[in-house]
């Protein structure tokens, strides 16, 4: 029964056993995951990007507490190669939010980070950085406040986890810049570019003296750069810079003042000035970031200059560069500058100016230095033409060069010329009384041994020598105005009077000639007096109070022709601290007819010599402020002599001068000195009242007239009334054509007496 089964059983084969489960080998799970990984990581690097531009812009709101607010054109991310792109960036102030922080807007066009080492950043090691590139920077900002941080170093401000960062380069490229520093002052750029190599952000960096601000080379360039500061405008054309060469050029500089130039004085200093070009070399910029200056060479070329002179004088140039420790330079050079100063009487001005000083450094020991002058071992200058007024606006002093050296001590100024700046009559009637209307030309004048360190230091003039060459003096006065109520200036003692001491071994005068024009009250014709080939030294020129030789007396000595026809030897000895002005002059004038004196005599006295001939006079005399008292000896022959009249406008005999004439010289005038070849020569008595109102040669005048006139045999008291000045009017006469005073019934009245 068994065996017969059906037949669809008898054919199934019999069920193998089962297999057991498949599994991935550990290379697929690893695939597996890296595939997961990378879906999950380019899931992450989508979101990152944007991520990123929300967090920066939520960032600047809340450190800023809502004053700015930021905005991300495009951000790109690549951290594979380190890389982060920033583009269209705009920071914008959101006014309606109060703050201590300024208004500004910021637009930066493009920020590049490359080659950022992730990896050190996760181990909080130092972070390399390949390049650090910001362009197309535009800044509009006023003023930010002071910073608690400011003075903290930047590498101190990195996360804690960042022990520092080391960047290859770091460019900004094309920045625009206006900012306002306060309502007045504001800075304005048009382009500038900035580079830096090897920044070093971490302690090591700082700590580094051959780093400039952490890094190892500079370099910047700035066009249209504009300033507003001080009371002045600024403007830069161009400058660069660059550590590597250690060289600053700044090109096209000018400083506008606010306020227009002009000759008054003001508050502080104006300054306007032109400058085509500055170039600084070997320029220490890792010092510079350290508060010291140390730099080679500073060249300014074709400078032109005016300076406003300020009511108080600044302070010293080390206390205004004392926020720098140290200020050192080897070199200044100043090439074809103009300068001129207003505000001042004087009214200096130069032109075609160089200067060089040497190893210059400016701080407090170098100022009080006595081997430097103006911080400086030693200081080289030459001008072309200047010119300074003196006793302003009645003189200008001009020359045509000048050069001096410190370090040699010497001082050479060429083709000098004081003249008046108005006519005579101009200035008698500003000043009111007499003037002396001079004109002094000098070929050369040089010194020798001039210490400049002294004058400085000491505001002492003291030389070895100094060499008057070849002066030509033009003197005029004229009579017909009052004298002068103040006393005269020039007088020996009033040298110790003057703003600074002198201390001068010897002055030589060389070939000098000396003319001298006066009209006398009563005269229509002036006198005219000429001293011509002078020669003369003045040994211990010395007004230093305490000082040993300034209690000897100066000495002295010229030669000189008389009217061209008498030569005069004279030594005059003059202490000048004395405070009664007592000093002794001894002297002769050779053989020359008396007519040379005609042309004094007879306008200013009234007198005229018919004949007469000077063989020998010898004189000695001592001054002091009373008056002037010494003996002429005066050795003559054949003396005539004529009184004139000066009525009608000329000086002529008439009736009445004639016998006076006759009368004086059979009576009075001794025609003879001495009258026998065996008598002995009548000597003549020097006596003289001084007149402290007129210079000390008319006293020197005064005590020869009367000498002389005491030896032609007029009578002590006569010849001393004779000497003396003649009276001058004692209000300012009517003024005619032309500006010259004109003759009138009260001045002829007061003349007459």
């Amino acid at each position: 029964m068994f065996d017969s089964a059906p037949v669809f059983l008898k054919n199934t084969p019999a069920p193998r056993p089962a297999e057991p489960r498949r599994r991935w080998a550990w290379w697929q799970w690893l695939g597996l995951i890296l595939v997961v990984l990378a879906v999950l990581v380019g899931i992450l690097l989508l979101a990152l990007d944007p991520w990123l531009r929300r967090k920066a812009e939520q960032e600047v709101a809340a450190r800023t507490h809502g004053r700015y607010q930021l905005h991300i054109n495009t951000l790109h991310t690549n951290l594979w190669h380190g890389v982060l792109d920033v583009q269209g960036i705009r920071l914008r102030t959101r006014t309606a939010v109060a703050s201590k922080l300024p208004v500004l807007t910021l637009d930066v066009g493009r920020v590049r980070v490359a080659g950022v080492g992730l990896w050190q950043l996760l181990r909080r090691q130092q972070v390399p950085i390949d390049s650090l590139l910001i362009s197309a920077v535009r800044l509009n900002s006023g003023a930010w406040p002071a910073s608690e941080q400011a003075a903290a170093s930047m590498h101190t401000r990195l996360p804690t986890r960042v022990p520092g960062l080391r960047l290859g380069y770091l460019g900004l490229q094309r920045v625009q810049l206006a900012y306002q520093i306060s309502q007045q002052d504001s800075i304005h750029l048009k382009r500038g570019d900035f580079s830096a190599r090897d920044i070093l952000l971490s302690r090591a960096g700082a700590a580094d003296t051959q780093r400039i601000g952490y890094a190892a080379q500079l370099a910047l360039q700035l066009v249209g750069l504009q300033a507003r500061a001080a009371g002045h405008r600024v403007q830069v054309a161009h400058t660069r810079f660059t550590s590597q060469t250690q060289q600053l050029q700044v090109d096209s500089v000018r400083i506008i003042p606010l306020q227009p130039i002009s000759n008054q004085q003001s508050r502080t200093a104006r300054i306007a000035l032109q400058l085509p070009q500055l170039v600084l070399t070997g320029l220490q910029a890792a010092q510079l970031a350290r508060q010291q200056f140390q730099a080679d060479t500073l060249r300014l070329m074709r400078p032109e200059v005016v300076v406003v002179a300020p009511r108080v004088s600044p302070a010293p140039l080390h206390q205004l560069l004392s926020a720098l420790t140290r200020v050192s330079l080897q070199s200044l050079v100043v090439a074809g500058a103009k300068v001129q100063v207003k505000g001042l009487a004087t009214a200096p001005q130069a032109k075609n100016v160089s200067l060089q000083g040497k190893a210059i450094r400016v701080d407090a020991a170098s100022a009080r230095n006595p081997a430097r002058v103006l911080y400086a071992r030693s200081w080289q200058l030459s001008t072309g033409p200047g010119s300074v007024a003196i006793d302003a606006p009645y003189y200008k002093l001009t020359y045509q060069g000048l050069t001096l050296n410190t370090a040699q001590q010497q001082l050479t100024i060429t083709r000098t010329k004081l003249a008046p700046t108005m006519p005579l009559a101009a200035m008698a009637r500003r000043k009111g009384h007499q003037v002396s209307h001079i004109t002094v030309q000098v070929p050369v004048v040089r010194a020798s041994g001039l210490n400049f360190a002294a004058l400085q230091h000491q505001g002492v003039v003291r030389a070895r020598k100094l060499v008057v060459q070849n002066p030509l003096l033009h003197l005029a006065g004229d009579g017909r105005y009052p004298i002068s109520q103040k006393p005269s200036l020039v007088t020996p003692e009033k040298l110790k009077e003057l703003p600074f001491p002198l201390d001068i071994r010897l002055l030589q005068l060389q070939k000098g000639n000396l003319f001298f024009v006066y009209r006398a009250l009563r005269s229509p014709q002036p006198s005219r007096t000429s001293v011509t080939q002078l020669n003369g030294t003045i040994r211990n020129l010395n007004t230093v109070a305490g000082s040993g030789r300034a209690a000897q007396p100066a000495v002295v000595q010229a030669s000189a022709w008389f009217q061209r026809r008498s030569f005069v030897r004279a030594t005059a000895y003059v202490p000048l601290l004395q405070p009664n002005g007592r000093h002794r002059i001894v002297g002769t004038f050779g053989p020359a007819p008396f007519s040379i004196l005609n042309s004094i005599t007879e306008s200013s006295r009234s007198l005229k010599f018919s004949s007469g001939r000077v063989k020998q006079v010898d004189f000695a005399m001592v001054v002091d402020r009373q008056g002037v008292e010494g003996t002429m000896k005066a050795a003559y022959s054949d003396l005539k002599v004529a009184f004139l009249s000066l009525k009608g406008g000329e000086a002529h005999s008439t009736l009445v001068t004639k016998v006076g004439s006759k009368v004086a010289n059979a009576l009075v005038i001794r025609d003879n000195n001495p009258r026998q070849s065996n008598e002995a020569l009548k000597p003549g008595t020097i006596q003289s009242k001084r007149n402290l109102r007129m210079s000390v040669f008319a006293i020197w005048q005064q005590g020869l007239v009367s000498g002389m006139l005491n030896s032609m045999g007029v009578p002590d008291k006569l010849a001393k009334k004779m000497s003396e000045a003649t009276p001058a009017p004692k209000t300012m006469p009517a003024m005619g054509k032309g500006g010259q005073p004109v003759e009138s019934k009260r001045v002829s009245l007061e003349g007459s007496k």
